[in-house]
């Protein structure tokens, strides 16, 4: 098979030493060799990494056992074929498109409705934690935890999908960024589904654009009640747990916080609203190098209102000056040099 990355560049993971003796790589390249059909990686591919280094990656499986690396290990061979499944590099500028917003925003389905609509996205990689990982982990997730014995055990089922979700939440985001990476260094369009509220936002996006990718961001937004009830469907109707509750406060916190950075990198910002979580969503505005398109009037002015809204609590009680989003509009203006007229086109 030709050389490619995988998650054989990973062979420390099987181990937790932060040194790795002669044993210990043999045992974990050997059996390495034997879960992944013989997929073996040049040494320069183990520790390189554009996103994260190899201790990153590491640090995601600490606290599994080694039956149970082995288990993830399994998982991420299967979700690696279904997300690169016949999918091919981009010859020009690659494509990253992200999703960002709060808990609860329907930012799933707004991603995936961006890509069964836009044919600039038809080749990108869709890589998600929860949508793309959890869900299809059935080495781990499905088969160890939520098993028919296990559902006999517990009186609510909601609490065995939290204690599953709490189990293999680590190994999800091991097995998505490490396709995140592979994804970069093979210079595939991206599909990203994400909260982009962490810490690491600025640093994730400038690396992402010193390997020339263009950056479009699906800015995901709602009321408040509209992402609880979200939520509530999801974890009782649908049976999918996947948000922590303290993310879900906290992360609805952030989001406008992040809103100057969104501002600052990307090449292109679709502004999505919704009213309910079971409506299809309105994209409100499109933001590009020709200017800001605004698609919905109603639904953008909802957007505002929701992000001057938050912004003000911030500012008072945490001191956190946050721009206006005139202000912001005003920066995107001077990036694209359309301050004569901004609006170049209203779709009525």
């Amino acid at each position: 098979m030709t050389k490619r990355e995988g998650p054989l560049y990973l062979h420390r993971i099987l181990l937790k030493e932060k040194s790795v003796t002669f044993k210990n790589l043999l045992f974990g390249c050997l059996g390495l060799f034997i879960l992944a059909g013989a997929h073996l990686f040049p040494r320069e591919t183990l520790s390189s990494g554009i996103l994260f280094t190899q201790n990153d990656l590491d640090r995601s499986l600490v606290g599994y056992s080694e039956e149970e690396k082995a288990a993830i290990l399994k998982d991420y061979a299967l979700i690696e074929a279904i997300c690169f499944g016949g999918k091919k590099p981009r010859d020009k500028v690659p494509q990253y498109l992200a999703t960002a917003g709060a808990p609860g925003a329907r930012k799933s389905t707004i991603l995936e409705g961006v890509l069964r609509s836009d044919p600039s996205f038809s080749q990108a990689v869709y890589l998600d934690p929860d949508q793309r990982a959890l869900k299809w982990m059935v080495n781990t997730y499905y088969s160890r935890s939520l098993t028919a014995f296990a559902c006999t055990q517990v009186e609510n089922y909601q609490e065995l999908q939290k204690a599953a979700y709490d189990k293999w939440r680590s190994a999800s985001h091991f097995i998505a960024n490490s396709i995140f990476e592979k994804a970069l260094k093979g210079r595939y369009d991206i599909a990203h589904g994400t909260t982009m509220t962490g810490l690491f936002v600025q640093r994730l996006m400038t690396l992402i654009k010193a390997q020339g990718y263009a950056i479009t961001l699906a800015l995901c937004s709602c009321e408040d009640e509209v992402r609880q009830k979200a939520i509530h469907y999801r974890n009782t109707v649908q049976g999918f747990y996947q948000t922590d509750p303290h993310d879900v406060v906290e992360k609805g916190r952030i989001f406008p916080t992040r809103m100057p950075l969104y501002f600052t990198f990307a090449d292109q910002l679709f502004l999505f609203w919704s009213d309910r979580f079971d409506e299809k969503e309105r994209l409100a505005a499109t933001f590009s190098q020709e200017g800001i398109k605004i698609s919905d009037q109603e639904a953008y002015d909802k957007f505002i209102a929701k992000y001057e809204r938050d912004r003000l609590p911030l500012k008072e009680e945490e001191k956190l000056e946050l721009p206006t989003w005139e202000a912001l509009v005003a920066s995107w203006m001077q990036r694209t040099k359309k301050s004569k007229d901004p609006f170049h086109n209203r779709d009525r």
